[in-house]
């Protein structure tokens, strides 16, 4: 007679349970370290153009920043330079020295526009007002940044009160 070995019921589950869940753990673990080593990939392009993106932006604000500061100054020589001409005018008893602020102007921006730093239309006198022996002026200067197409800077010339 052959030997039979019996098992319990009970034992028999176990090692089926056993068997079956090793089974589905290492099916599981495989498709779900498959699943998640998908995911990873072209994440390192994303994070690579985000970055460049980053960079791209920062560029853009600095460059901004830095077109400003240079129409301020050059706003600002302008403005002084024409309410000392202007003053100088109106000393010199000038009909219209508003006309010669206006000129000067006129003459810094197209020395400007010829040295290649900006247009010739890129400056302009906004106002001239004679404040008894004074001249106040404003200049405006285009600047190339959307959100602030121009920059005004205003200059006061004239006479000095001797103690």
């Amino acid at each position: 007679m052959p030997c039979v070995r019996t098992v319990s019921r009970g034992r028999l589950r176990s090692r089926l349970r056993g068997r079956l869940q090793g089974l589905l753990r290492g099916r599981l673990q495989d498709s779900l370290h498959h699943w998640l080593r998908g995911a990873d990939a072209g994440s390192g392009t994303v994070a690579g153009v985000m970055l460049i993106l980053l960079v791209a932006v920062m560029l853009s604000v600095v460059a901004a920043a830095g077109n400003l500061l240079v129409c301020q100054t050059r706003a600002r020589s302008a403005a002084d330079l024409a309410a000392l001409s202007a003053a100088v005018a109106l000393r010199d008893g000038v009909d219209d020295p508003c006309g010669v602020a206006s000129t000067v102007v006129f003459s810094f921006a197209r020395e400007f526009a010829g040295s290649g730093l900006g247009s010739g239309d890129a400056m302009r006198l906004d106002d001239c007002v004679i404040d008894g022996e004074d001249m106040q002026v404003i200049v405006a200067v285009a600047t190339q940044v959307p959100f602030a197409p121009h920059v005004e800077r205003s200059s006061r010339a004239g006479p000095v009160e001797c103690a």
